[in-house]
């Protein structure tokens, strides 16, 4: 019987063949690829994510024909750092429009800022938003023919720090418009 001595042969590596080199290279290959693309969605969902939800309002805002009625709604700016609000208009589905928007008016700190046409804030008027906080605002509707409207949404323009951004706020649930 021979002694052993506990030593062990080393293991003599093969080097790799050419086809085993690009197999790996390969699959190198795809999880860069991978990575690049989820990294790439992650940025692309950050920056355009609207950070604003919707909280709740009027489901069901009555107009009497060529009358007005106001409609109150709320929104919550959830974006990680201060920003500016510029517009702020409802969204109406319609093919014909039954009734008259404006004006909307923004409540803030006791105030209230009527905005102007197409839902923009007056000249000379700021409103800056933190996170967190609550957006109350009315809306004006003037009945003009009878029908209804549902509210889609708001467009709202904003900035926060990464240059001017216009996007439509879709809200979930039924909230309407009704003219009669």
């Amino acid at each position: 019987m021979a002694h052993q001595t506990g030593l062990r042969k080393k293991e003599i590596r093969k080097p790799l063949r050419g086809g085993d080199r690009s197999r790996r290279n390969r699959w190198i290959g795809a999880g860069l690829i991978a990575l690049t693309l989820i990294v790439g969605s992650i940025f692309f969902w950050y920056t355009n994510a609207i950070p604003f939800e919707f909280v709740g309002g009027d489901e069901a805002v009555l107009v009497l024909l060529r009358e007005e009625a106001e409609g109150h709604y709320t929104l919550r700016y959830t974006g990680d750092d201060p920003g500016r609000l510029e517009r702020l208009l409802p969204i109406l589905e319609a093919r014909v429009l039954h009734v008259g928007v404006g004006p909307i008016i923004l409540h803030l700190d006791g105030r209230d800022i009527e905005l102007e046409d197409g839902g923009y804030l007056p000249e000379g008027e700021e409103f800056d938003l933190q996170p967190g906080q609550l957006l109350e605002f009315s809306v004006i509707y003037t009945g003009q023919t009878l029908g209804a409207h549902r509210v889609l949404g708001f467009r709202l323009r904003y900035d926060i720090g990464r240059g001017i951004v216009e996007k439509d706020l879709e809200i979930d649930g039924e909230f309407g418009v009704f003219i009669e």
